[in-house]
């Protein structure tokens, strides 16, 4: 009987893949600090135009975090998005500039990526 050793090592290697992805995700969300992260939020202002779970101004972090599920490079567009004062759309379709939101370092910022993404 005649294996396919190229099928075989291209399946071997996407479940080695999946696996890998699957703890990096695990280790990522177990790393997220809930209460410093919403600290962070509080004292930028981000529940003025956003909330876990309902639409207000902006959209709700659990849409955000819907969106960017598959997105392997959401966490770098989200920091750009926060960093840069680029102009954000609401909901009600308005745009307006976004404020940037001032940390201490950017683990604080990836902290609070982290904990959006993972709501």
């Amino acid at each position: 009987m005649k294996y396919d050793t190229n099928r075989i090592g291209t399946l071997a290697f996407a479940k080695l893949s999946f696996a890998a992805a699957v703890a990096f995700c695990s280790c990522s969300a177990l790393a997220v600090d809930v209460a410093a992260a919403e600290q962070t939020a509080r004292q930028n202002e981000c529940f003025k135009c956003h909330e876990t779970g309902s639409l207000k101004e902006g959209p709700s972090f659990k849409y955000v975090a819907w969106k960017y599920k598959a997105d392997t490079g959401a966490a770098a567009r989200i920091k750009y998005h926060l960093t840069s004062g680029e102009p954000a759309k609401g909901t009600d379709g308005k745009t307006a500039p976004h404020k940037i939101v001032k940390v201490e370092n950017d683990a604080e910022l990836i902290n609070l990526i982290e904990w959006v993404l993972s709501r």
